[in-house]
């Protein structure tokens, strides 16, 4: 089975909790966009801080989805990839 991977973008604050193992879990408002998306069988997800290809990048290990009445939790594993992450940025 191929992996399938969200794509999600991050501002800079949650971006480099994640990178730091500080966040180990993405929240999400309930929305009827969000409630049909993360129906898919995600694998992984890719977060991008800002839009545009030279922007910082992380794929992660999706572990699991959990619903609630008002919010979506992505319950996050490893860290497998980065890119364009300068250290000075995320420090």
């Amino acid at each position: 089975m191929n992996p399938l991977t969200l794509h999600l973008t991050l501002y800079a604050e949650y971006f480099s909790a994640i990178l730091a193992g500080r966040k180990t879990i993405e929240y999400r408002r309930r929305c009827e966009r969000y409630d049909k998306q993360f129906q898919k069988p995600y694998t992984h997800i890719k977060f991008v801080n800002g839009y545009g290809n030279h922007r910082p990048w992380l794929l992660v290990e999706i572990n699991r989805f959990e619903k609630t009445s008002d919010q979506w939790l992505i319950h996050l594993g490893d860290i497998l990839e980065h890119g364009n992450i300068k250290p000075t940025l995320f420090s």
